[in-house]
């Protein structure tokens, strides 16, 4: 088990993507926590080319000159050293090199976790959890997953799922 950098924007704002299994939902985020704008459209089901091209959409809908990075919380296992969302059980994307992708399509930095590793990160850094060393989250949607992030420090492993429990 590893632990996993939690990157930081130092300027500007970031735009937050959370792909769920009915909705993409996506904001511009101040460096405070803060939603400054939000988005939200329909998952699509039907092919993976359709999946990253409304993610697409849906960061083009907010991107503007004060987001210095995006980043992105799939329901998936994540290859981390390679950006790659490995397989979603609640929609159609497998083996999809989404942070090169994005990083491409929009030119700037691009973060990728697990949509669970996401949510408890943001708790801890700007939310409920803010200032706390321990934290438990738990995520109920489509699927229902525990995420720990003990001793101030998230972890993950190679696919982000090293204390992540999933049923769906």
């Amino acid at each position: 088990m590893r632990g996993i950098t939690v990157p930081t924007v130092q300027a500007g704002h970031a735009i937050g993507v959370d792909l769920g299994g009915t909705k993409i939902l996506a904001g511009v985020v101040a460096r405070d926590g803060t939603v400054v704008r939000r988005h939200e459209r329909p998952s699509p089901q039907d092919s993976q080319v359709h999946v990253l091209a409304e993610l697409e959409a849906a960061v083009a809908e907010l991107l503007d000159e004060s987001v210095a990075a995006v980043g992105f919380g799939a329901p998936s296992p994540i290859d981390q050293a390679h950006g790659v969302v490995v397989r979603s059980v609640n929609l159609p994307l497998e083996n999809a090199p989404l942070r090169d992708r994005m990083r491409e399509r929009f030119g700037l930095p691009v973060g990728l976790d697990n949509d669970a590793n996401a949510a408890a990160i943001a708790e801890w850094r700007a939310g409920a959890g803010r200032g706390e060393d321990d934290l438990v989250m738990l995520t109920l949607g489509t699927a229902s997953v525990a995420e720990s992030s003990p001793a101030a420090s998230p972890f993950a492993g190679e696919t982000a799922w090293a204390r992540n429990w999933a049923t769906s």
